[in-house]
């Protein structure tokens, strides 16, 4: 009895010492947020208080192994203002926290709401070397590391973003003199924004911005001063930046109407950092006064830089359960209410489940990182996009958060503001949605005789202008003469160079075979054999030319008495000996490329007309088909894209159109990129037909032919879309269509009219997008020949099909590389979570042996 006791005493002691031993392998943390506790600030504890300390339960009770979290909120009761007294403050109380009051642990990290003291209180932590995340506010420096190592932003307002978005815009339109006005009684956010703005300008060397503030809301005094302003700034720019409230820009826009400077030689571009927040305004010229046709008038030449517009984003954040949640803390644990959300809460929420995902997985895969490292410890952020219960967040190299904004412009019929242009914070760049309708195109920098017209250059413009005029058209009737006869000289050199220009004629003598074992064809005897040869002939056949490998394949075959002296190819007339080299000389990825003809007369009776175009490592679409190699969708989708492309170009250029289009002339190289061979060719065969007076019509069934005359490029075109739409069948269905085309025209010079498909096979369900694109094909082969889409429109029209899955953008090969990599992710989480499930099976295994086995005799 004495023995078991003991025994479980020992049990009982070891279980204890395990789980002192698990609480002490937690990761300690201390997260210190200085702020204010009255609402004065978007970012104040009231308004980011609630959803910190949600983020905190939930992580605490998600990572309850792993990390062992403190938070404290830093910060002054008398505290009144943002600027200066949070200013002045901050450092001490960070530091009061740092060096006094945080309890021990293994890293210290600050999570600040931010006012304008962050770029001051980023300075303190690099120094610290620890870790701080501002929510609220950025000072726009962040994207300097080296002074900025430790600081990562996830301000919606980021003034990065905002200020790589204002560069972009004044240089796309050439304004390098800037006139800037902050309004000192908006928004602190503001001055920040304005700070940085004027800092950023003053450092690009053909920048010249003139900066300025002033207090809008007074009555008569404001009003003259703003005037004077205006004055100034009709004498130096003409495009103001505007730093301030929607009310104070309405009323600078309605002072500016009454001097005559909203015409189109001004623009006002205001910024919106904040959708929906009362300190910051809505923009809108519509206040429902008497100053509202004024203002409609006024605002014609307003731009507005802002987050991406969410009209009923206040009222979803109303009753979002998660936002309810935090409103009703706030009220509780804050003694707080409020009618507007601030923008600020979700990103507060976010900050914290941010940094216990990195922390958490820091700490499973990387047991040797030094904690006290901050510099270290942002990188981490750096590049990453994050998933979050309340938002999505997508951190940038330069530590700030990567969020869209909108370009806003007056729209000519309703006058209200509409997006004329998205930034895109991921690839920092405008993408286009409408048209700006300037009424004279957009203001110059500087109008042609200066700002206020006294330019030297344009005194007595009058006369000058007179003088000029009768000049320049002078000068203009010589040069079209003189025009006119260069061309014409040009021309006859070209149509001369061409008669003589045989480059495209190639000598029989010059292609090899490209083994010892590979032949010609043998050629039947007798004309009658040969027209049972040509309705069977389908194979091209590969050569060496000029160390090149090629394929020849019979373009036309004649029975003549005269013999091998006949030379067809040197009777082309000009216009033909212009389209093939056109044909020749042609280049796009999705063409294989043509080398020329050659004739060949090895026969009494016969002669053969040959092409000769680039060698295609893959064969052709035909010939994967009747393998019965099958491809995903990913590289069918790619054929279908590269032929519409190829047709595409083929329709624009001076060939106009294909001809004899089918799968046997749709190429594959190496890469399994699409070339598109044969075209022009159908044109060529019907000169040699003219000129030899003999074609395989004569002498073989002529099948049923559309009514269209092949004859006129845009009947010819059409005739085209008709092919192309049987060859994506056939690519979609990945079988040949039921058409004896080929069996009765091998040479593809004769047109039929394509009725019908096989019923679909399976797979093609498996297409995200088979069933738009076999529309697409459908729409290609009509009856009513007058709605059949353009090559063109079929072309836009993929490629928006094809848009909406993300699988199917870009090039093939960069469509499997992303497969791959997304691939490579998912095994890696796939191990990282096996992994960790070892670690703990193993933890569990030792922790169970350890409570079975009887402990040591002594």
């Amino acid at each position: 009895m004495l023995r078991i006791t003991c025994a479980s005493i020992l049990l009982i002691l070891l279980n204890g010492c395990a789980s002192a031993a698990t609480l002490q392998r937690r990761l300690r943390v201390n997260i210190g947020s200085v702020g204010f506790y009255k609402n004065i600030i978007p970012g104040s504890f009231p308004n980011t208080g609630p959803p910190i300390d949600m983020a905190l339960d939930e992580v605490r009770t998600l990572y309850a192994d792993t990390l062992q979290i403190n938070h404290t909120f830093i910060s002054n009761w008398s505290l009144l203002s943002c600027d200066p007294e949070l200013v002045d403050t901050a450092d001490d109380l960070m530091a009061n926290f740092y060096y006094r009051t945080r309890e021990q642990a293994d890293l210290t990290v600050f999570i600040n709401p931010g006012c304008n003291e962050i770029g001051a209180s980023s300075k303190l932590a690099a120094q610290w070397n620890v870790l701080q995340m501002s929510t609220a506010s950025d000072n726009g420096f962040i994207a300097d590391r080296k002074l900025n190592p430790v600081w990562i932003s996830l301000a919606t307002g980021s003034f990065t973003n905002i200020i790589s978005a204002y560069k972009q815009l004044l240089q796309d339109y050439k304004w390098t003199n800037v006139f800037m006005v902050w309004e000192n009684t908006s928004n602190p956010i503001f001055r920040g924004l304005s700070d940085v703005m004027s800092k950023a300008l003053r450092a690009q060397p053909k920048m010249q911005p003139v900066y300025r503030s002033m207090a809008m809301n007074g009555q008569n005094d404001t009003n003259q001063q703003l005037r004077s302003l205006l004055e100034e700034f009709r004498q130096t720019s003409r495009v103001m930046l505007f730093f301030g409230h929607s009310d104070y820009l309405r009323k600078t826009l309605l002072s500016a109407y009454s001097m005559n400077m909203t015409s189109d030689e001004y623009v006002y571009i205001g910024v919106q950092p904040l959708y929906h927040f009362g300190s910051i305004g809505n923009f809108s010229w519509r206040f429902n006064d008497a100053n509202d046709a004024i203002a409609k008038e006024a605002y014609r030449n307003v731009l507005l830089l802002g987050a991406e517009h969410l009209d009923n984003q206040t009222e979803v954040d109303l009753v979002d359960p998660v936002m309810r949640e935090w409103r009703r803390q706030s009220l509780l644990k804050w003694n707080f209410t409020y009618n507007e959300p601030s923008p600020y809460l979700r990103t507060g929420y976010a900050a914290i489940t941010m940094l216990a995902q990195v922390l958490n997985n820091t700490y499973t895969t990387n047991p040797d990182f030094d904690y006290r490292n901050g510099t270290a410890l942002a990188n981490f952020f750096l590049g990453k996009g994050f998933e979050t219960k309340v938002m999505r967040v997508a951190i940038g190299e330069q530590g700030n958060i990567l969020v869209n904004l909108s370009l806003r412009y007056p729209d000519a019929a309703t006058h209200e503001l509409r997006v004329v242009k998205q930034w895109d914070g991921v690839r920092q760049q405008y993408v286009h949605v409408a048209n700006i309708t300037w009424g004279n195109g957009p203001p110059s920098n500087r109008p042609v005789c200066g700002y206020m017209g006294d330019d030297p250059a344009c005194s007595n413009a009058g006369a000058q202008n007179a003088i000029i005029g009768g000049t320049i058209g002078a000068l203009v009737i010589v040069s079209a003469v003189a025009v006119i006869l260069t061309i014409y000289i040009i021309k006859s050199k070209e149509t001369k160079m061409a008669l003589n220009d045989r480059a495209w004629v190639l000598e029989e003598n010059d292609l090899f075979m490209t083994d010892s074992t590979a032949t010609f064809m043998s050629l039947p005897h007798g004309v009658s054999a040969y027209y049972s040869m040509m309705v069977s002939l389908k194979n091209k056949y590969k050569r060496r030319w000029n160390g090149l490998e090629v394929w020849i394949q019979v373009l036309h075959g004649t029975a003549l008495e005269r013999g091998a002296a006949y030379k067809v190819l040197y009777e082309f007339n000009l216009p033909f000996q212009m389209l093939i080299r056109e044909i020749k000389e042609c280049s796009h990825p999705n063409m294989n490329r043509f080398l020329g003809l050659y004739q060949s007369n090895t026969m009494k009776e016969l002669f053969f007309i040959y092409t000769v175009t680039a060698w295609s490592a893959r064969g052709s679409i035909a010939d994967l088909i009747e393998s019965q190699q099958e491809l995903d969708w990913l590289f069918r989708a790619s054929f279908i894209q590269n032929l519409l492309s190829a047709i595409n170009f083929v329709h624009s250029s001076g060939i106009k159109s294909h001809g004899s289009l089918s799968a046997h002339k749709c190429l594959l190289d190496q890469h399994f990129t699409l070339k598109l061979s044969g075209f022009g060719c159908d044109a060529i065969r019907k000169q040699i037909e003219q000129i030899t007076k003999t074609t395989i019509n004569e002498h073989t069934p002529k099948p049923q032919v559309t009514a269209l005359d092949a004859s006129m490029p845009e009947h010819a075109q059409v005739e085209d879309m008709l092919r192309v739409g049987k060859v994506i069948m056939e690519i979609l269905h990945w079988q040949h269509a039921e058409d004896h085309l080929e069996k009765i025209d091998p040479m593809g010079s004769l047109s039929k009219h394509i009725s019908g498909f096989p019923p679909p096979i399976s797979g093609i369900e498996n297409f995200p997008m088979g069933a738009a694109v076999r529309a697409l094909a459908q729409s290609c082969q009509d009856n009513d020949v007058s709605r059949r889409p353009t090559a063109k429109a079929a072309t836009r029209k993929l490629d928006d099909i094809l848009s909406r899955t993300a699988d199917f953008s870009g090039a093939v090969v960069d469509r499997i590389l992303r497969r791959l990599e997304a691939y490579s992710v998912r095994l890696e989480n796939e191990v990282l979570i096996k992994t960790n499930q070892l670690i703990h099976e193993r933890e569990r295994s030792e922790r169970l042996l350890h409570e079975l086995l009887p402990g040591y005799a002594e």
